[in-house]
């Protein structure tokens, strides 16, 4: 995208925004939390999240909890992590299930409790298998990750992957293309990985383009988790 045609789309966010565009709103948010097309501002991000929750977006929402888990733009609060991501749940966001089946898991704000982790793990698994594209992503990456909750299973994260690459989902692409890459994996395959990731660098996906022009050199990518 060249700059003029940068500049035209961040200030047709930022007026959809201003117009009260709960969609605009979380988009602006995203913008300034990653630096896209505008100078980083983590503050200006949060404020925009939370006016877009306010008019009740889950993505929104989703957005807060992970800030206060990971601490961007505020203190680590897994307090009011959960409470966001709880809230992301109920409105129906599949991926906010996943983060509250980990921290229920690990009792991270909240006590710790099984029956809660496995419910929020099924809710998120109906979502992925009813289609919704950002819970098969997420689901993909974490089953690609060592963990106590769902366990590494590179089958299962090369299952949901390929469902939201299908899709054409460029992190799932990029994250599948880097597993093709990965000659440790019994399914490895050169051919399939620089078809993913130039799947992947067509919707837009920067990361992509490296892992794209050192394919083959030896040194795998790392999947976007």
């Amino acid at each position: 995208m060249c700059a003029q045609s940068a500049e035209d789309y961040f200030e047709k966010i930022e007026s959809l925004a201003e117009d009260g565009n709960a969609a605009a709103q979380c988009g602006l948010g995203t913008m300034y939390i990653n630096g896209t097309f505008v100078d980083k501002d983590e503050d200006k991000a949060m404020e925009w999240f939370l006016r877009a929750s306010g008019q009740g977006s889950a993505e929104a929402a989703s957005k807060l909890g992970i800030a206060y888990y990971c601490g961007i733009g505020t203190e680590i609060d897994y307090g009011e992590a959960f409470r966001w991501f709880s809230l992301a749940s109920d409105r129906g966001h599949g991926p906010s299930d996943i983060y509250l089946a980990w921290m229920y898991a690990n009792g991270q704000g909240t006590q710790r409790n099984a029956a809660g982790a496995m419910f929020h793990l099924f809710r998120a698994l109906e979502a992925a298998d009813s289609g919704d594209v950002s819970t098969q992503t997420h689901l993909g990456h974490i089953y690609m990750m060592e963990n106590d909750v769902f366990g590494r299973d590179v089958e299962k994260a090369s299952c949901y992957l390929t469902l939201a690459a299908l899709q054409e989902d460029p992190d799932a692409q990029y994250s599948l293309g880097t597993l093709y890459a990965d000659e440790s994996w019994e399914r490895h395959s050169i051919h399939k990985a620089r078809m993913w990731l130039g799947r992947a660098v067509s919707n837009g996906c920067k990361e992509a383009e490296h892992a794209l022009a050192t394919l083959g050199h030896g040194t795998p990518a790392t999947p976007r988790l």
